[in-house]
């Protein structure tokens, strides 16, 4: 049954916070992301090799029966997976003139390097071996900028018990999914470190006045719950076309443009229009902003 959305009045919470919050909790309660956290439980289970349920178990102690498992499914998968290992690819780039030899060269050497640095074979292959076992597995790509004199591109793999999507979205590559949520639970000293300003109690008490909410303290294990949130960002936007096919893009403020940026196919014109005047017929569309918020 579908969770009904209380009405609050967020006066601890941040503006725009509200709205991921009810994000987040619809995709914790979603059908498709309960369901998949059952499931998934149980693949690993039967790939470790405990395939017999509790009252199978039950039965068989109380004839005093071993509970003899013949696991046929961990081969089968450890097969796969080194199938996948011994028969990977790995990415060149072609040029598509002579003129880009160098050029190609140039980033093929660079690819090369980020992948064997970042040992990005391996946790490829980690992400294909939990993924046929559970079913979900993500590689996470970001800069970090901790020393902000030395920024590094780093990756790693997110685990499909600590991310949701939205239930919404159905492509296999995630690109109709208006937001999504990673998460991992850290000690009050990391906490404190990265986010020195934060009261802590208030994520401790945050349970007990938004019990319908996301909760970001497990009292049992004394750890807090980070959570790092992309969405799409709707706005509304004019696309101007003159007779020479020169397109111009206006942001809008409500429903008059505020600002513009000017382009063209080839990069070798540039349209100059005033932003008080339409001389030209436009459209109305929506453009996404992939806008990532911790």
């Amino acid at each position: 049954m579908p969770t009904e959305r209380m009405q609050h009045t967020w006066s601890d919470i941040p503006p725009g916070v509200g709205q991921l919050l009810l994000w987040l909790r619809d995709s914790e309660n979603s059908i498709s992301e309960t369901t998949w956290r059952t499931d998934a439980m149980e693949d690993y289970r039967f790939y470790g090799g405990d395939q017999d349920y509790d009252w199978v178990k039950a039965k068989l102690e109380a004839q005093n029966r071993p509970a003899t498992v013949y696991n046929e499914i961990k081969p089968k998968i450890d097969m796969l997976i080194g199938l996948a290992a011994q028969g990977r690819h790995d990415t060149t780039l072609m040029p598509v003139g002579g003129e880009d030899e160098a050029l190609s060269e140039l980033m093929s050497g660079v690819l090369k390097h980020y992948r064997k640095s970042l040992k990005l074979v391996r946790k490829e292959l980690e992400c294909f071996e939990h993924s046929t076992k559970s079913g979900r597995s993500l590689l996470h790509f970001w800069v970090n900028t901790m020393n902000p004199f030395e920024p590094k591109i780093c990756c790693r793999r997110a685990r499909g018990y600590n991310f949701f999507l939205d239930p919404n979205g159905q492509e296999y590559d995630l690109s109709d999914h208006r937001y999504l949520f990673t998460e991992k639970w850290l000690p009050e000293e990391d906490i404190k470190v990265f986010y020195p300003n934060l009261d802590v109690s208030l994520l401790q008490g945050f349970g007990a006045r938004y019990a319908d909410l996301p909760q970001f303290f497990n009292e049992a294990r004394d750890l807090f719950r980070l959570v790092e949130g992309w969405y799409y960002k709707y706005e509304k936007v004019f696309y101007f076309v003159n007779a020479t096919k020169l397109c111009a893009q206006f942001r809008t403020k409500g429903d008059k443009p505020i600002q513009f940026s000017n382009w063209n196919s080839n990069n070798k014109a540039k349209i100059i229009l005033q932003s008080n005047s339409f001389p030209f017929a436009y459209f109305c569309s929506y453009h996404r902003i992939y806008t990532p918020v911790s």
